[in-house]
């Protein structure tokens, strides 16, 4: 059966579509310093567009996070949080990406500490704050009320080849255990196995 083309829309990087509720949400620059979330029905009509600034920092995985009412999107001004219904951004907080765990926002990345954000939007103040280092490019993660993310450095003289591993208490931030691995290691993909034991590579910190 052949199928017949809906629509299309050039793009340059970064793009990125997700699709929550029959809407498609899309990401898509038209240069180095512009990018835009669109709103899109299935037959591609468009709901809303909103302009946004193309993130200096290219981050492995998305940078287009839907979660609830909102998308999250990693910008040159921080991690945006809009809204689905309008396309409206209702606030800006800092940070090279986003994570959403259990009613909270997770935002990390280069010279941004870990930082944690209440889900109602209500502020842009963070419940807590934690400096593993100098983030690096993989996208951090939330599970079981743990928040992984990895970073260049912490203070310790680390090699070339290597990152550091670090795991948080998603209530009230406390250091889990830290673990210095290979750049090359499977664990450090961006979300961290649930089942991996910090023992099992590298060395504590």
């Amino acid at each position: 059966m052949d199928r017949e083309k809906a629509w299309h829309l050039p793009s340059t990087p970064p793009s990125e579509i997700a699709i929550v509720d029959d809407v498609e949400y899309i990401l898509t620059s038209e240069s180095r310093e512009k990018m835009y979330v669109i709103a899109r029905s299935v037959d591609g009509t468009n709901q809303w567009r909103t302009e946004l600034s193309v993130p200096a920092q290219n981050v492995d995985g998305t940078n287009l996070v839907p979660a609830g009412d909102y998308l999250y999107v990693s910008t040159a001004d921080g991690v945006a949080e809009i809204t689905r219904q309008s396309g409206e951004i209702r606030r800006t907080v800092p940070g090279v990406f986003g994570m959403v765990g259990d009613n909270a926002l997770f935002t990390f990345g280069g010279e941004s500490p870990l930082s944690k954000f209440p889900l109602d939007g209500s502020t842009t103040t963070p419940e807590w704050q934690q400096t593993p280092g100098n983030g690096t490019h993989k996208r951090g993660a939330v599970a079981d009320g743990t928040v992984y993310v990895s970073s260049y450095n912490s203070g310790e003289e680390i090699e070339d080849d290597q990152i550091e591993l670090h795991a948080y208490n998603e209530g009230d931030g406390s250091n889990q255990w830290s673990k210095v691995v290979s750049k090359a290691s499977d664990t450090v993909v961006g979300a961290i196995p649930r089942d991996w034991d910090s023992s099992s590579s590298g060395r504590d910190t």
